[in-house]
């Protein structure tokens, strides 16, 4: 059965439909899952000549490097953000290594941890964030719309607050340490790494998300018209995710609705009759 969540399935369906980064798709039967103990598949080289000549056919690093279901962007710097060639390597083995911990199950079959026989190079977008979390991943206005056979039914944020409060979990009561609170001389003193200390939202990162969690009509109406697009072309129920960036708004990721992560932060519409 086809695995529709793969990106290998849904991508060339609505490239032409709407903004999309431009990308290049890789296919291997590589066992990727041996770099996990330290072995090396047989056919890996060729597979890391392939990523290569992906990245050089988009004019080289920086790009954005993900499998066909997932990016791994909360480890940003270890997985989806590619600054080199010569690190191609680490990051396609931390990508499998989180795509093999995720419990996933998809219409096809029960399946724990994802699949990584499909792989992605793309043209990483010029972004306008308003603050940087998960390991320097940057932080920016994001929408998901779902649609049902080309109807908008639901639209919402892409980042609840809840996202930053679970990856902060491990720091107590964050918004109101007192400010010595890392000198080791008070009950709120951890210590921290150098990685988590970078990650660490600013003080009024709930502000800023909730600026960017407004959704002008203007946008909201070139989203709806672009959604519907994808709705018509593809059937059934999807969520659709939008980045916006300095170019303006593209579509950068898609899923089945049914399992997509879904909140109550968003507004939900009305089927059309």
């Amino acid at each position: 059965m086809t695995d529709k969540n793969d990106m290998a399935y849904w991508y060339p369906l609505v490239k032409s439909l709407v903004p999309t980064p431009k990308t290049k798709i890789i296919h291997t039967d590589v066992n990727l899952i041996q770099l996990l103990d330290g072995r090396m598949p047989e056919g890996y080289d060729l597979f890391i000549k392939s990523l290569t000549h992906a990245i050089k056919k988009l004019g080289g690093c920086p790009v954005f490097l993900r499998t066909g279901h997932t990016s791994g962007k909360h480890e940003w710097e270890k997985t989806c953000y590619l600054k080199s060639e010569k690190d191609i390597p680490p990051h396609v083995a931390s990508l499998v290594n989180y795509s093999d911990l995720v419990n996933y199950y998809s219409e096809c079959a029960g399946i724990i941890g994802l699949p990584y026989q499909t792989w992605a190079v793309r043209e990483l977008l010029p972004t306008k964030p308003v603050f940087h979390a998960f390991k320097g991943m940057p932080i920016t206005q994001e929408f998901r719309f779902f649609v049902e056979d080309g109807n908008v039914v639901h639209k919402q944020p892409y980042w609840p607050p809840e996202s930053f409060e679970i990856c902060f979990y491990n720091i107590p009561d964050i918004d109101n340490l007192p400010p010595n609170w890392m000198d080791g001389k008070n009950d709120y003193s951890i210590k921290l790494t150098e990685e988590l200390i970078a990650g660490l939202p600013p003080k009024n990162w709930r502000e800023l998300l909730s600026d960017i969690s407004q959704l002008d009509t203007a946008d909201d109406l070139t989203l709806g018209s672009f959604s519907k697009m994808i709705g018509e072309k593809v059937g059934g129920y999807w969520s659709i995710d939008w980045l916006n960036t300095e170019k303006g708004w593209y579509m950068i990721d898609m899923a089945l609705g049914a399992e997509s992560y879904k909140w109550d932060g968003g507004l939900t519409t009305k089927k059309e009759m």
